[in-house]
């Protein structure tokens, strides 16, 4: 499972969550795993609903007693999957494809009924081997894993498969749950092939090709989602998220005015809208748009988190450190933010506040190596060069460039690393050297 499902799975049934809270718990923007939230929905509705006009995820019942009734649907998916690994084995040795394809199908299906039925309702299934908590392929044993390879595997090879288009987007996520990202591109192409309006193959085969970088072909798939979808302002920053990777940002911005159309004042899309512009430079417009969307979300902590990065980029120091105080105000424990308040007070020499601020931005994300090697800076301006070194490297390490180079300079120097006070009371992991 990966971190957001894991996220969003944990929640109390029925417990309400904007996107702003899901996102701080893992470490990632709003636009990026509002998507992703889409997707699971739309996949498995028993994970529960999302609001994307007021950007709030809401969980399914999980706790639910189990009926017998679905007892007896899961032990009969269960006698029925173990029965289909034999048969799967003995139509391999046969030579059938058609036989073993819809062998394939078959323990699909009711890998997909097991798993949806334990996210539901929270109950093990120990002699199968997959665990409690939706769809966790990692957690199956070896010899399960090896299977669901094999079969997407030979999906992927065999197009003339006589499977419906629903079923290769769910082979299609079995394969991209484990790790086979190239067949699972080919299984949405195929169920793209079989039903060419199926919206949910050119949406996942997006997905799957912004997560090559391939973002010309993720561009192409989403525009033939939109011509499905053309209602959801989520697949218009999808479209429009692939075109500014390729700096294509007036493409960007036609695909941000296309879902203002549809919710004119919807956050994700003025945030988005500000990425756009924060690309070009127009950083006077990013504040403008924040500020005007400020006035009707007044507690949406990522327009404020926006309003400082734009007000830092202008060079108002001052006007950073209110837009970081309201965020605070409503999320003490915004990482971001304290790091961004750090840097502004670090830019008015207050090299003490803007320590205390990135220290504090660390205990809450020590995976940020923009902050390691920010934190690395302030130190070193006040002499305390070992521990600056050790910053330099964590920042490296954690994919900041800027800390090899520093932390170059003062190995030429003979400085030793020495570890921050202020880890010694967290218990965040010490990052492996960058390669």
């Amino acid at each position: 499972m990966d971190d957001l499902e894991r996220i969003l799975r944990v929640l109390a049934s029925g417990k309400k969550s904007s996107l702003t809270e899901i996102a701080k718990r893992g470490n990632r923007s709003e636009l990026e795993i509002k998507e992703e939230i889409e997707a699971l929905v739309e996949y498995d509705p028993e994970i529960g609903s999302f609001d994307a006009e007021k950007g709030e995820f809401t969980r399914g019942k999980s706790s639910q007693p189990i009926s017998a009734q679905m007892e007896k649907e899961i032990n009969a998916a269960i006698t029925d999957l173990k029965k289909a690994r034999v048969d799967w084995q003995t139509s391999k040795s046969e030579d059938n494809p058609i036989g073993t394809a819809k062998i394939a199908e078959r323990i699909l299906l009711r890998t997909k009924e097991i798993l949806r039925n334990i996210g539901r309702v929270g109950y093990m299934v120990g002699d199968v081997g997959i665990m409690a908590g939706g769809f966790d392929l990692s957690k199956m044993p070896e010899t399960d894993q090896r299977m669901l390879k094999e079969i997407v595997q030979l999906l992927a090879s065999k197009i003339e498969n006589p499977i419906s288009a629903a079923m290769w987007v769910h082979a299609a996520w079995c394969a991209f749950k484990l790790g086979l990202v190239p067949e699972a591109a080919i299984l949405c192409e195929t169920a793209r092939n079989i039903t060419p309006k199926f919206g949910p193959a050119w949406k996942f085969l997006g997905y799957i090709r912004k997560s090559q970088k391939n973002f010309s072909s993720a561009e192409r798939a989403y525009e033939k989602a939109v011509e499905i979808y053309p209602k959801t302002t989520g697949m218009w920053i999808a479209l429009g998220s692939t075109r500014l990777k390729q700096e294509n940002y007036v493409g960007a911005e036609q695909a941000a005015d296309e879902a203002l159309k549809i919710h004119p004042q919807e956050t994700e899309t003025l945030l988005f809208l500000c990425e756009i512009r924060l690309a070009q430079k127009d950083f006077a417009s990013v504040e403008q748009v924040c500020e005007d969307a400020l006035k009707v979300d007044s507690k949406n902590t990522a327009l404020w988190r926006m309003l400082g990065t734009a007000r830092l980029a202008l060079l108002d120091y001052d006007g950073v450190l209110q837009a970081c105080e309201q965020a605070l105000a409503i999320d003490p424990k915004f990482a971001d933010v304290l790091n961004l308040q750090g840097t502004a007070r670090y830019l008015k020499a207050d090299v003490p506040g803007a320590i205390q601020a990135y220290e504090k931005s660390l205990e809450l994300d020590s995976k940020n190596g923009f902050a390691w090697v920010n934190l690395g800076e302030a130190y070193e301006s006040t002499g305390r060069e070992g521990e600056a070194l050790y910053c330099y490297e964590q920042g490296a390490a954690w994919g900041e460039s800027r800390g090899s180079q520093k932390a170059a300079d003062l190995y030429a120097r003979e400085i030793n690393p020495v570890p921050p006070k202020f880890q010694k009371n967290t218990s965040q992991e010490k990052a492996k050297p960058a390669k």
